[in-house]
């Protein structure tokens, strides 16, 4: 298996890719990304999205998931939609996997 080597402050560290998680700017998501809805807790949850449209019981079932971004227009709240239901997301709960088919 391949390492990744990181540098942070002039060392260098050997990381096993595994356990390493690529994230992207909220301002740089766009339709069409395949992205993971953290599985955080659902106190975690309504705290980051409590500026954001708020979160219901629907949405917190959907933590953990993967959905595909519908509308990255603002770049504070985003649209993703999971097993065909589609939220407002805070940005801070989704990871980038990769880049998808822009949607119809």
């Amino acid at each position: 298996m391949l390492s990744h080597v990181l540098l942070h402050r002039g060392t260098r560290y050997l990381w096993n890719p595994a356990i390493l998680e690529y994230a992207r700017p909220a301002t740089v998501f766009k339709a069409g990304d395949v992205v993971r809805i953290r599985g955080v807790s659902k106190e975690v949850a309504e705290k980051l999205q409590s500026e954001h449209g708020g979160i219901n019981d629907s949405m917190k079932n959907l933590l953990g998931k993967e959905g595909v971004v519908k509308d990255a227009s603002t770049a504070s709240k985003i649209r993703v939609v999971v097993d065909s239901t589609s939220y407002v997301w805070n940005p801070a709960l989704l990871l980038y996997l990769r880049d998808g088919p822009a949607p119809a």
